[in-house]
């Protein structure tokens, strides 16, 4: 098997919003746009990142209702190139 390409895709209230966000501190590009979805893009490869809108009708889950995302945590590379993580600030619930 040869995998070729990877995406994560996360519910949010504003996919807008928050490819905004990815775009202007992590450098990823919209590669395609739509009512409710945004799939974006790094220029340096990488996972793709696809956000679609909660309460969309076309989105049915097998397995009941999805958590919301609570926080996250971007790996950064100091000048000594050893790999740290920031802390995600808490995020209010929705």
């Amino acid at each position: 098997m040869h995998v070729t390409a990877t995406a994560i895709s996360l519910n949010v209230p504003d996919p807008r919003a928050s490819a905004d966000f990815l775009s202007r501190h992590v450098g990823y590009t919209t590669e395609m746009e739509a009512d409710g979805f945004v799939s974006m893009a790094h220029p340096n490869g990488g996972p793709n990142v696809i956000y679609l809108r909660t309460g969309l009708a076309s989105f049915k889950p097998a397995i009941g209702p999805v958590a919301p995302v609570t926080g996250c945590c971007w790996p950064s590379w100091s000048t000594t190139s050893t790999l740290r993580t920031r802390q995600p600030a808490p995020l209010a619930p929705p």
